[in-house]
């Protein structure tokens, strides 16, 4: 699956295509100005102040200068992207079926001596197998499955329109989602949970109690020392570090409770579920994950299930007796699959 460079079909502009990209491009045109004064703040409020030391002199004002130029030609080239599409006066159209959505995650160091990190999310679909970026809120409309028709700016990359193409027999529309309502109300028998499933719901509360106990050990470790060094009485200035290690302890109970009660029920319940949408998910620091949107809720769910699943698929999701973390699901094969 490789980024679309060519278009499906080239299609003259209107006038409210030239209005979309003009709305665009004001805050584009405005932003340079606002860097601009920004970089100005710095120079005459800070750098000014440091005085003619080597920080003034070298290091940060070319540092600040090639800041400014970077952002620069970044919004330069932005703007000529939009003059560019304003001008040939042609937009590419791509007409098909959405096959698959992609997530990016990319977490990067903000800066080499602290460790602060940014996140940038970049945003694509799949349609008829071939990638196209998109802006959250496009990407956010479509769903695994649909026929749709976009219009897009030659060099912007721009979204100019997009709509999702309706099936025109209405009756078929009518009796599928009545066969769905029976679906989605069909009462499952709780199984016997087998032993995969036993292993399962132990895992999750490990991870349940292993994550709590992790994002909470800073707060414990402050507790602690402030009670052997004989200055406990400062934790009730500062009581939400208390209060909030003590809640989690309360979850863990709770969960722990939940995890027996489980383990002696013994049995498990079906949630019947249709697949709405379907995600794969990338990220620089973690591996590849696969998530799909159903009815019922969403889950994460192997490479294999992801694959095989589609959009209006109808499947059972088991829970155990207690709870809602997912242990596995039946698919229209009639195949089950573990849960991640």
């Amino acid at each position: 699956m490789n980024l679309a460079t060519k278009p499906t079909e080239e299609v003259e502009m209107d006038s409210q295509d030239r209005k979309e990209i003009r709305r665009k491009l004001i805050p584009i045109l405005l932003f340079p100005f606002l860097i601009a004064g920004f970089l100005f703040l710095i120079f005459h409020f800070i750098l000014n102040k440091m005085g003619d030391g080597m920080m003034a002199d070298g290091v940060v004002k070319y540092v600040m200068i090639g800041f400014g130029m970077f952002f620069i030609a970044v919004i330069g080239y932005t703007i000529w992207s939009y003059f560019y599409d304003l001008r040939v006066g042609v937009k590419y159209r791509v007409t098909g079926l959405v096959t698959d959505k992609k997530l990016s995650i990319i977490r990067s160091n903000a800066s080499s001596r602290k460790r602060s990190t940014k996140t940038t999310r970049h945003y694509h679909i799949f349609i008829d197998d071939v990638k196209y970026k998109m802006d959250y809120a496009s990407y956010n409309t479509v769903k695994v499955g649909d026929q749709i028709k976009m219009d897009r700016g030659p060099k912007s990359g721009l979204i100019l329109s997009l709509e999702i193409l309706e099936a025109v027999n209405t009756s078929s529309l009518e009796k599928e989602a009545a066969a769905d309502l029976s679906y989605l109300n069909t009462n499952i028998k709780p199984v016997p949970m087998t032993e995969r499933d036993f292993n399962q719901l132990k895992n999750q509360h490990l991870g349940f109690v292993k994550k709590k106990v992790i994002w909470n050990l800073p707060m414990l470790i402050i507790i602690f020392w402030s009670i052997i060094s004989g200055v406990g009485g400062l934790l009730l200035f500062v009581f939400p570090i208390v209060i909030i290690p003590a809640y989690q302890f309360y979850k863990i109970i709770k969960d722990t409770f939940r995890y027996y009660k489980n383990k002696s029920e013994g049995y498990k319940r079906g949630v019947t579920a249709i697949v709405d949408d379907k995600i794969t998910i990338t990220s620089n620091k973690n591996a590849t994950k696969y998530k799909i949107k159903t009815t019922a809720s969403s889950l994460f769910v192997p490479e294999e299930v992801y694959h095989l699943l589609s959009k209006n698929d109808k499947i059972v999701i088991f829970e155990p007796m207690f709870g809602h973390r997912p242990l596995s699901l039946i698919t229209m094969n009639q195949k089950e699959y573990e849960l991640n």
